[in-house]
């Protein structure tokens, strides 16, 4: 790997992954064919951020990207974790919440059960959204960006522009020839 260019694998991670790199946002999903698996691990070490396949397919690999201390402090609402509870959830450590994910969405996949909603809560979507999201199968909504936003969207208007600022900085910095873990601990406040 030239140490002075990207490979194609950091900088799609960079295009979807920034704001989960910047730590503005617990995870992000990550779909890359089947045989990228080894340069996801590489182009994630040296950062903070983690990676868990959900769902192993059809030449294609589903990812999850987080921060393990973000992803943590999710589960930490009472209300996140009632709805949690009312989805399956049992055990609230971040490995049985990542393995059960993990298995909803392959049940999902192999259709014998519905879309796991619940994913929006490891994505870092508020709360009130993902409910609403289901409440109106995906209508009725007030803004649509990063996700559909039923609650406050002057809020989420805000956060999705921190979100395309550190997207923004992170491809441009990768395409100067920077690193993942060379510019993973930018802050953007």
């Amino acid at each position: 790997m030239n140490p002075f260019f990207a490979t194609p694998i950091e900088v799609q991670i960079a295009h979807q992954c920034a704001p989960v790199l910047a730590r503005l946002k617990p995870a992000n999903i990550l779909i890359l064919k089947s045989r990228h698996t080894k340069e996801v691990f590489t182009s994630l070490k040296g950062t903070a951020a983690a990676c868990r396949v959900l769902y192993l397919g059809a030449g294609k690999n589903l990812w999850l990207i987080y921060q393990p201390d973000l992803m943590v402090s999710l589960f930490e609402n009472e209300d996140v974790l009632d709805f949690m509870k009312r989805c399956g959830y049992t055990d609230f450590r971040l490995q049985p919440l990542l393995a059960r994910l993990q298995k909803r969405f392959t049940l999902y996949k192999q259709n014998k059960l519905e879309f796991p909603h619940e994913i929006g809560i490891f994505l870092g979507y508020p709360l009130c959204d993902v409910m609403g999201f289901i409440e109106n199968e995906g209508q009725n909504y007030l803004y649509s960006g990063y996700w559909k936003v039923y609650g406050n969207v002057e809020e989420a208007v805000e956060l999705f522009s921190r979100y395309e600022k550190a997207k923004a900085f992170f491809v441009s910095e990768i395409q100067r020839g920077k690193r993942l873990f060379e510019i993973s601990d930018y802050t953007f406040i």
